[in-house]
Order: C-alpha cells, then structure tokens, then sequence
C-alpha cells in the first residue's frame, strides 16, 4: 500500500508555493471529467472559493451519474486551513 501524502498533488503543496490542487484519486469517465469541468468553472466564475467550486462540481457529478461513485474520484488539497482560496481577485 502506497503512503499517505505521497501523491503528485501532496507533493506540489509540500515543495513549491502552489496554494491548492484538485487532483482525482482514480480515472473518470469522459462525461464524468466534462461535467466536473462546466460546473467547477462556473462557480469559479462566479467569484466563489476553490472549495466551494470543487463541492459544486462533485455535486453536480453525483446528481448527472446517479449510482456512479465517479463524484468521489476528485480531491481538493489546500495549503491554508480555514483560508478560502480564491481564483478570482474580489472588487474592492
């Protein structure tokens, strides 16, 4: 069994300054990817946080691929703890 916290996403965290990676466990689907696709770029575009987008995109898998557990396949890896990560400069 692999170690914990070995993977490429982990990694990135552990030895640059990238804030946060979305990386899937295992393969999806084209239909899967594609989905998880429209609606994580649609709520980033919406000025929510990298989290909430993530959540939005699972969600919308779940509910389009009823009975596929492809919706658990992405994680959401963040360097901050109780930070949002934001995308997209807020107006100030």
């Amino acid at each position: 069994m692999a170690a914990p916290f070995r993977s490429v996403a982990a990694t990135l965290l552990r030895r640059s300054d990238i804030a946060a990676v979305v990386a899937n466990q295992i393969p999806v689907s084209d239909e899967a990817a594609k989905t998880f696709a429209g609606a994580f770029y649609t709520t980033l575009a919406a000025r929510l946080t990298l989290e909430e987008a993530v959540n939005a995109a699972r969600r919308e898998v779940a509910q389009s691929r009823t009975g596929n557990p492809e919706w658990v396949a992405t994680i959401f890896y963040c360097r901050y703890r109780n930070q949002p990560v934001r995308m997209v400069p807020l107006p100030m």
